[in-house]
């Protein structure tokens, strides 16, 4: 005779989290010798909540050697006066850049660079 009262442990199946595409569109709205503003849409379709990106730059081709991470409540647009931005734009001004420097730039949410 089987024990209907008798608990089983939970069992849980490892779940897979899908990956959060790029940001996308990403274009400079602004640029000045020692700064530049970048403009660029969250990833479609958004799989799930985003509360911070983070931009990673560099000289040349080694993106990387300086990190700023955002809030997505800090990454408003309005300031900026471009076709480029949207409703859904996000914005953000990197700050203390060389003249004359080529940058390599990475827009990312965290855990994905």
């Amino acid at each position: 005779m089987k024990d209907i009262n008798k608990r089983h442990a939970d069992v849980s199946q490892p779940v897979s989290i899908a990956e959060l595409g790029p940001p996308r569109e990403i274009h400079p709205v602004s640029v000045n010798p020692r700064r530049i503003s970048l403009t660029w849409q969250p990833p479609s379709p958004l799989r799930s909540r985003i509360d911070k990106y983070r931009l990673k730059y560099g000289k040349g081709e080694r993106a990387g050697q300086k990190e700023d991470e955002v809030a997505v409540g800090d990454l408003k647009c309005d300031k900026f006066g471009s076709a480029l931005i949207t409703p859904e734009s996000l914005c953000h001004t990197l700050k203390g850049l060389n003249p004359a420097q080529t940058y390599q730039i990475q827009v990312r949410p965290p855990g994905q660079m």
